[in-house]
């Protein structure tokens, strides 16, 4: 099986909007048009050969779910909704649908919450850094 972190990406936004957010494009926008939104790219990670033709990753992606800063104790609700819900989601797809050959949750998928900005826009919200494992032929 051959893994992308393009498809992850891709399933890690369908969770996203399955939790609250409005928006969620594949690729990363040069602003946003709708609140709550989230983003997803590459975060870091190490890759290595296991046999001939074949490659491990071990890589972290990346989630901001933003939130438009309004209310704090409203838009706190917010974030606490969707904190709720989407590792949930990661949980019972750990495969992110085929697209990895597994979230490392023994690595633990990691949050913060505080202050953020898009395009130049404050925010608030979360960044979830999810660490998971590809397999692919060279």
């Amino acid at each position: 099986m051959t893994t992308t972190l393009r498809a992850a990406i891709t399933q890690l936004q369908v969770h996203a909007l399955a939790s609250g957010a409005q928006e969620a494009p594949v690729d990363p926008p040069e602003g946003n048009a709708g609140f709550p939104f989230s983003v997803c790219y590459p975060g870091s990670g190490t890759i290595k050969s296991e046999t001939y033709n074949v490659r491990r990753d071990l890589a972290s992606v990346v989630l901001d779910y933003h939130i438009n800063r309004q209310n704090l104790p409203t838009d706190v609700e917010a974030v606490e909704s969707f904190l709720e819900a989407f590792p949930d989601l990661l949980i019972n797809d750990p495969t992110l649908g085929g697209a990895v050959d597994t979230i490392r949750f023994d690595e633990g998928i990691s949050y913060q919450f505080g202050e953020m900005e898009y395009a130049g826009v404050p925010t608030v919200g979360l960044r979830f850094t999810i660490p998971v494992k590809l397999r692919r032929t060279t």
